[in-house]
């Protein structure tokens, strides 16, 4: 499953794609990206919500398009972007990334990639001639794509309210925890939320848990861990609120540093590859010294996830 980051910088891309331009051309190659997750009905007022997946019909209310601001929305591993239809009309488009989605910006007369699943060709708005293109690549298909649409002409300042009502309730629909990045710039709310859903989960397997926490992946699990000292088999009932809010922090931080070397890129730039340099703490690195006490870094399994931590730092003597 993709990382938190990986989702925020394709939601950056296509907010940049979208930004002062308008769809002239839509290529979308039918498959099973493009479904509709099971949901229950919902309504924007009195106008019921249209939810769509058909690839003929999403071109069709593409074309012509243009992004409303604030261009694009996510939360968790979900993103969509926001869009008026020529005629008006709100339609929410989500993605989930899967594996291996993500959004790419090219120029437009540049070949499309292998695995390119859905192509919007964008001119600058006033002008005919497309100059950029946004191109969805999912090599493996396990995310998906499909759109909430109104059949309502709103007044343009109400277009936002009901495109962001739209994105709330798949949130919703979707039973996701609140947004991890966004709750760990809180360090009360993050304790209160654990302690209240997971006290007697082991800690790994809670912070997984997207019912719980949005958006954390193994790297930022184990990263978390690492920094609140704290054992992958430990309870969260076993440890401290400093703990916690040390877990929240290294999360944060690790977080934030991915993002910050992925400004302006069309792809997440982790860097875990650099062996000891490393960004990372302790992902990655099983069988290096640990960066605190030197001593090695030690992989094991914790609900079918590979796990790197520190023995040493991270021991907890009643995790079984």
């Amino acid at each position: 499953m993709p990382e938190l980051p990986e989702v925020e910088v394709s939601s950056q891309v296509a907010a940049r794609a979208l930004r002062e331009r308008v769809v002239t051309a839509v290529n979308l190659k039918p498959c099973k990206l493009f479904r509709i997750p099971k949901r229950a009905e919902a309504s924007e007022g009195e106008q019921r919500v249209q939810l769509i997946s058909d690839p003929d019909q999403l071109t069709s209310l593409l074309r012509g398009a243009k992004g409303v601001l604030p261009l694009t929305a996510r939360h968790g591993k979900l993103m969509a972007c926001l869009i008026e239809t020529i005629e008006g009309r709100p339609l929410c488009l989500f993605a989930r990334l899967g594996m291996t989605g993500k959004f790419i910006l090219n120029p437009s007369h540049l070949p499309l990639r292998s695995g390119v699943k859905m192509s919007l060709l964008l001119a600058e708005k006033g002008t005919a001639e497309p100059t950029t293109r946004l191109d969805f690549i999912n090599t493996r298909m396990f995310g998906a794509i499909w759109g909430a649409y109104v059949d309502h002409r709103y007044e343009s300042q109400e277009l936002e309210r009901v495109l962001m009502r739209l994105f709330s309730r798949e949130v919703e629909a979707s039973a996701m925890g609140p947004d991890v990045y966004e709750l760990c710039q809180t360090p009360q709310r993050w304790i209160d939320h654990l302690r209240s859903v997971s006290q007697k989960r082991q800690v790994k397997t809670a912070l997984l848990d997207q019912k719980l926490l949005a958006g954390v992946g193994n790297i930022y699990a184990v990263e978390g861990l690492f920094v609140a000292k704290a054992h992958p088999l430990s309870r969260v009932q076993d440890l401290s609120d400093q703990q916690l809010t040390d877990m929240a922090e290294g999360i944060r931080v690790a977080m934030r540093a991915t993002l910050e070397r992925s400004a302006g890129r069309d792809e997440v730039v982790y860097g875990s590859a650099q062996g000891e340099e490393s960004p990372f703490a302790v992902y990655g690195r099983d069988g290096l010294p640990c960066r605190v006490c030197h001593q090695d870094l030690v992989l094991m399994r914790v609900g079918g996830r590979a796990t790197v931590f520190c023995p040493h730092c991270q021991s907890h003597k009643s995790h079984l």
